[in-house]
């Protein structure tokens, strides 16, 4: 692997996302506080431990990386490890050499704050994910010939438990970016067409990334999707679904304002046409 310069992070086996790039950098330049081009064992250990990642999954991904067992990492390793530790802090506590070569949520260091993703990032949603140019003429057909596309309401226990999926996945300056989310959505076992529909509806502001409320809708979609709760998406989205999905944090008691019983009120404003 090359140790050259920063074209090690560009290694074409890794296929690093344009954030990774980013945020990898940054803290490949922490660690490296000598600039001597690779980190150290002895300057790992301590500059890993603020993942809180416990020592023993630390050693498995070190060897996962270090696959010489020179005791120290290039750059190339330090993505590795870097990618593994996103992977475990989200949830899949196996580490795995696949895992180190699959875009990952960003891992989360104490008292470091990682770059915003890069602008080029909001040109392209979600670039080389799903087929592009056909999604918006088949988009735009979804709702002809039978009328309106119900959207199936959205449940205050859903909205808590894709929030806290947002939180564990490594969103940044409360943005989600585009590889993070494939990853995410990509479990669903939908087509990339459906993907791409679901997301081209979620990210409103077309900016290659999710905010949570954006988050929530997307999962609810896939969710209705792969339940057969819906067979088709609509061309637009119920305003009364992105208001369920802000109400984070809330009972659905506090939803009653006209004396409804309170699983009633949300369930109309959710419906297209409604």
């Amino acid at each position: 692997m090359s140790e050259t310069n920063n074209d090690g992070l560009d290694h074409a086996i890794l296929k690093l996302t344009p954030h990774e790039k980013a945020a990898y950098s940054h803290l490949f330049n922490l660690a490296d506080s000598d600039s001597l081009g690779v980190v150290t064992g002895e300057r790992a250990v301590s500059f890993f431990e603020k993942t809180h990642v416990p020592a023993p999954a630390l050693g498995e991904i070190w060897q996962i990386a270090d696959t010489e067992n020179r005791g120290l990492l290039t750059k190339p390793g330090f993505c590795m490890v870097l990618r593994l530790i996103g992977w475990y802090q989200s949830g899949q506590q196996q580490p795995t050499t696949e895992l180190a070569f699959k875009p990952a949520p960003l891992p989360k260091f104490d008292g470091i704050a990682l770059p915003a993703p890069p602008p080029q990032q909001a040109a392209s949603p979600m670039s080389g994910t799903f087929p592009a140019g056909a999604l918006q003429p088949q988009l735009s057909g979804q709702s002809t010939g039978s009328g309106p596309i119900r959207v199936p309401p959205l449940d205050p226990a859903k909205v808590q438990q894709y929030s806290g999926l947002f939180e564990r996945s490594g969103a940044q300056n409360g943005i989600l970016e585009g590889g993070t989310a494939k990853s995410i959505f990509e479990r669903a076992g939908l087509p990339n067409e459906v993907l791409g529909k679901i997301w081209m509806l979620s990210d409103r502001e077309q900016r290659g990334g999710l905010d949570q409320t954006g988050f929530i809708v997307a999962m609810h979609l896939l969710t209705s999707m792969k339940t057969r709760a819906m067979t088709a998406l609509p061309t637009t989205l119920p305003q009364g679904l992105w208001e369920a999905a802000a109400r984070r944090g809330q009972r659905p008691q506090s939803r009653q304002m006209t004396g409804q019983p309170a699983a009633l009120t949300p369930v109309p404003r959710q419906f297209t046409g409604g």
